[in-house]
């Protein structure tokens, strides 16, 4: 089984970006400019379509970063699998993220760290026996 990773963020291009970087290892990527409707339309916990990690943007459109944080919070998904990507990460945006224990990413994204991030959730929601994809530049 796949480990499914929803994106979002407003900026096509790194949408882009992330879902070849990530289906390139293997991962079903989704990508979403904005997560209002998502939320609206879909359950987080105990469905067959719930992502297994999310990694969102600060600022968008519909909602912040913070905001889609609070309200995964609150339906039960594990924070221990979100993580938040910013260029602009504030006092309070920090303290906001550490509060809620989700793992933050400065923009632009050290690839080789996010992908460290990514295969130790892989590592967390696989078997014990999973082995972790090592990620090594070319």
């Amino acid at each position: 089984m796949k480990i499914r990773i929803w994106l979002f963020d407003d900026e096509k291009s790194v949408l882009e970006f992330l879902r070849e970087l990530f289906e390139a290892f293997g991962y079903e990527v989704f990508c979403f400019e904005s997560p209002g409707k998502i939320l609206e339309s879909l359950n987080f916990i105990n469905s067959e379509d719930q992502a297994d990690l999310i990694i969102t943007d600060i600022q968008m459109p519909d909602m912040d970063g913070m905001e889609f944080v609070e309200k995964l919070n609150s339906s039960g998904f594990d924070k221990d699998n979100i993580a938040v990507i910013s260029g602009y990460w504030t006092e309070e945006y920090s303290a906001f993220a550490q509060k809620f224990g989700v793992r933050m990413f400065d923009k632009p994204v050290d690839i080789k760290e996010l992908l460290t991030w990514v295969n130790e959730r892989r590592c967390c929601t696989d078997s014990c026996l999973c082995k972790c994809l090592v990620y090594e530049p070319l």
